[in-house]
């Protein structure tokens, strides 16, 4: 087990792995001391940024405590699915950026004459949760000297006294090896990071047989869209021959590694998607069990198979088997045959085909007790048993906790199939209505379909505040409610509801755009003759008050009752404050569902919303609005990054990158600022949406950045801002590793450190931005910001735009202001001039999201007086500020 310890003298914090020795004989013993020394031999030579050794070992009677540094980040393989989750774009591009970093670190462990071994997904683990950490690679208790494996004669996978995930085919074959083995594991990890799945999957047998014949796929829907560049890096590093296959060197040096500035940005969501697959297995096969249904309930019924009689390594590859089955169109054919003549696998095949049946015909025989029943059937069955893990089971199926769940998921089950049938009878009923007038078919259709008419009046042309929706069999449906609109505040209709007629016109055969029509018509007395939708049908909330009852009763599974629920919007729904990240007009969006309803909004807005119950139209208004006025409707964040992805993906395959601004020689010393370190890792392609924002009666700003192109002014602004204000503002000092000069002290124009030091810290993520020049680094430390705000002064910045990923957070709380350049640029004849205003607008339509305020530079004192002013007022009025500085 591997716990976080923290030092009692200085409270830093490391990760300890626990190992009991009661866990292995005497034999396993000697080999795991064995394998501990060598760990412990090969972590003095380890000392780099992008590797994780061992630190120290103790070890008493029974235990091995084996030390490490703490790192927070996670596996690289969650870690991606976690942050693609979240909205960021996983692309071939930051892929490059870790397989760089794996790489360097491959090159590193091979100058010290060390091979890994064992370089799995598993050995990959950020630094931090920063999108910008570097990867570590971790766990080398597999490692050894190429010395001592040459004079051990220690070969093959199994000699190192575990399994590879990854071995290359001389492991497999017990034969020679060196340094290529890691370059073949780091091939594998590539192709893991591309497709999301390993290159070889089955049993081990299949696995080692397609290895040692090369036969991988580089074909199916996730390698679609993988340029041409990163399969021939991935078949260059898994070439079955050791003496042809690249080395960490050349790897560095391929295009799509080297030149990761051409490498394609398109998001991979075939990629995500079969990872976090991958990722479930990996957890499977970690613990022996699983919580989640995927694979239809295979794996937790295989793995409980395996708790009882044994056999789980085989049940697990039998399970990877069967997901590349279902995967099946990138499998290579070589693979499926092997697979198919499998006899132990074929048995699992069917077992797994036979409870796919199972399962399909208990969901379908809407039996509410269903659950229930068969929980206590198992039980009984399993009293008779007598193995101790079937009696721990049986104890988890009879906890009062564990039965109250299955009761709530039969009542809600049992309510379901009862709306399914209500459906179905109104549907019939209306059906014979038409053709029968009967008293008790009528009172049946009143008291099943619950026809209403609603009236009510509009004098005035203000919009009904509704949409509607039409049905595959042409029925009409309330869509949506516009939040403080005449329909919303009179409460008579509902989303989900059916319109039959408006004001005695019957919409069968309408479109929407006559509907819409007819409805902006409409004046004096209008009714709508509806068919209510059932609302009875409980909502998460419910549930959750559902199990919370029955636990507060006691378990008294009586006291249940599902009420219906009526309300225009869903009940969790909460007004919330947001700036606008883009401008947008709806009266050239041909997508919104009305024109007249859509909200019209500037970059800078702020926007209160009201209704978030449409995953593609929110509804909002803005902040200053009255409180009874109509809300309209926005995209909703989903809505907009799904244009802005859809457009780049368009842009780049009709024209690829875009306009280069901005590279004139003012520019040569920063050209690796910040983009080598951070530009590109997770990038959301300007997926800007909105951001939660609150009005706070006042905010101490600590930062001051000053935004804007190269020559308009920025540094001579700032240093007459310091030189009349210096008892507020400072500058950081910067970091350098050239030489000082004969006029120059340290800490006073620079902080001169050696490179060695300054490369470790750059890789400990502690700069805001760096680049080099005539082969020095230069750049500026976080630490010296925070030193400027601990004085209780305000830190001045003039950086690239970029930097800003770090700085907009609560530690430092940048105020940003953008420095325009001037409006009579124009009128210029100056090619210099001309390229200061391109760059300028360039940087407004990209950054201009992060802007506080802009000031055009006509005149510098003007300028620095505007400046002056803002920061006055910025920090005794009421402002708008990220909810994220703030809780």
């Amino acid at each position: 087990i591997v716990k976080r310890c923290s030092s009692r003298k200085t409270g830093q914090l490391y990760a300890v792995k626990i190992v009991s020795l009661s866990n292995f004989n005497q034999k396993q013993q000697e080999i795991l001391r064995k394998h501990l020394k060598r760990e412990e031999e090969v972590s003095v030579h380890l000392k780099h940024p992008l590797v994780q050794p061992m630190l120290e070992i103790y070890n008493s009677d029974e235990y091995y405590y084996i030390l490490y540094n703490h790192l927070e980040g996670s596996d690289l393989c969650l870690e991606i699915v976690s942050r693609a989750s979240s909205g960021f774009v996983y692309s071939e591009a930051v892929a490059s950026h870790y397989m760089k970093q794996i790489l360097e670190g491959i090159r590193f462990i091979h100058s010290k004459d060390i091979i890994h071994r064992r370089l799995t997904m598993s050995c990959l683990c950020l630094a931090s949760k920063e999108n910008s950490s570097p990867v570590k690679i971790c766990s080398f208790e597999g490692a050894t000297c190429i010395e001592e494996l040459e004079n051990t004669q220690e070969y093959g996978r199994d000699g190192i006294g575990m399994a590879s995930t990854f071995p290359s085919p001389e492991m497999i074959q017990m034969a020679y090896y060196g340094k290529p083995v890691d370059v073949w594991s780091a091939g594998c990890i590539l192709y893991t990071l591309l497709s999301g799945y390993p290159p070889f999957l089955g049993e081990r047998e299949q696995r080692d047989r397609a290895a040692l014949n090369g036969v991988y796929s580089l074909t199916g829907r996730q390698w679609d869209v993988i340029s041409e560049e990163a399969k021939n890096l991935i078949r260059r590093m898994l070439d079955v021959d050791p003496t042809r296959r690249i080395t960490a060197d050349e790897a560095l040096a391929h295009p799509w590694i080297k030149e990761r500035s051409h490498v394609p940005k398109l998001h991979l969501s075939e990629t995500v998607k079969c990872m976090l697959k991958f990722n479930e297995y990996r957890g499977l096969k970690k613990k022996k069990t699983k919580s989640s249904l995927s694979f239809h309930m295979m794996n937790s019924i295989l793995i409980l198979y395996h708790l009882i009689v044994g056999g789980g390594q085989v049940i697990l590859d039998c399970i990877e088997g069967i997901e590349a089955l279902e995967n099946c169109d990138h499998v290579p054919l070589e693979i499926f045959e092997d697979l198919m003549k499998d006899n132990r696998f074929n048995f699992y095949l069917q077992v797994f085909e036979s409870i796919n049946s199972r399962l399909l015909h208990l969901s379908s025989s809407a039996q509410s007790d269903s659950l229930a029943r068969q929980v206590n059937e198992v039980s009984e069955g399993m009293k008779i048993q007598i193995y101790n893990l079937v009696d721990e089971v049986n104890n988890i199926f009879t906890q009062v906790h564990l039965q109250n769940m299955i009761t709530v998921h039969d009542l809600l089950a049992g309510k379901r199939n009862s709306l399914a049938e209500l459906r179905l009878a109104d549907h019939n009923t209306l059906k014979s209505s038409n053709s029968n007038s009967s008293s008790s078919n009528n009172n049946t259709v009143d008291k099943i379909l619950r026809v209403r008419l609603v009236q009510f009046q509009k004098n005035t042309d203000e919009p009904m505040g509704i949409t509607f929706k039409l049905t595959s069999d042409g029925r009409c449906m309330v869509s949506r409610i516009m939040d403080g609109g005449l329909i919303h505040r009179h409460g008579t209709l509902h989303v989900g509801d059916q319109i039959l007629e408006i004001n005695g016109q019957t919409v069968d055969g309408l479109s929407l755009e006559n509907m819409q029509r007819l409805v902006r018509e409409c004046r004096g007395n209008v009714s709508f003759k509806i068919l209510q939708t059932s609302r009875s049908q409980p909502m998460h909330s419910e549930v959750m008050m559902m199990i919370v009852t029955m636990m507060v009763s006691g378990g008294d599974r009586s006291s249940l009752n599902v009420a219906p629920f009526h309300s225009t919007h869903s009940n969790n729904a909460r007004t919330l404050f947001v700036r606008a990240l883009f401008s947008y007009d709806p009266n050239t969006d041909p997508y919104i569902p009305s024109r007249q309803a859509g909200l019209k909004f500037e970059v800078g807005d702020i926007l209160r919303v009201v209704c978030q119950d449409d995953s593609l139209w929110w509804q909002a208004r803005h902040w200053n609005s009255p409180k009874n006025s109509p809300a309209k409707l926005l995209p909703s964040p989903e809505q907009q990054e799904y244009r802005v992805a859809e457009e780049d993906r368009k842009k780049k395959k009709n024209n690829g990158d875009g306009d280069d601004v901005g590279s004139g020689d003012d520019d040569e010393m920063m050209i690796d600022k910040y983009l080598v370190k951070h530009n590109s890792l997770f990038d959301q392609l300007e997926l800007n949406t909105y951001e939660e924002v609150i009005r706070l009666p006042s905010f101490l700003r600590k930062t001051l950045v000053l935004l804007g192109a190269h020559g308009v002014g920025r540094r001579h602004i700032k240093n007459l801002f310091i030189t009349r204000q210096s008892y507020k503002y400072a500058y950081p000092i910067p970091h350098t590793t050239r030489q000082p000069r004969p006029d120059e002290e340290h800490g006073r124009n620079y902080f001169f450190i050696s490179h060695e030091q300054m490369t470790a810290e750059i890789a400990d993520n502690q700069y805001l931005e760096y680049g080099t020049h005539e082969g020095a680094i230069y750049g500026t430390k976080l630490e010296t910001i925070r030193q400027i705000h601990r004085q209780g002064l305000v830190a001045i910045l003039d950086i690239e735009p970029q930097a800003l990923k770090i700085l907009r957070t609560a530690e430092y709380a940048p105020f940003v202001v953008f420095i325009a350049a001037p409006t009579n640029i124009a009128l210029m004849n100056d090619s210099s001039l001309e390229r200061l205003a391109r760059e300028s607008n360039y940087l407004e339509q990209t950054y201009r999201h992060t802007f506080d305020l802009k000031i055009v530079n006509n005149d510098i004192d003007e300028t620095i007086r505007e400046l002056e002013i803002a920061m006055e007022h910025v920090n005794k009025n009421p402002q708008w500020v990220p909810v994220g500085w703030v809780y």
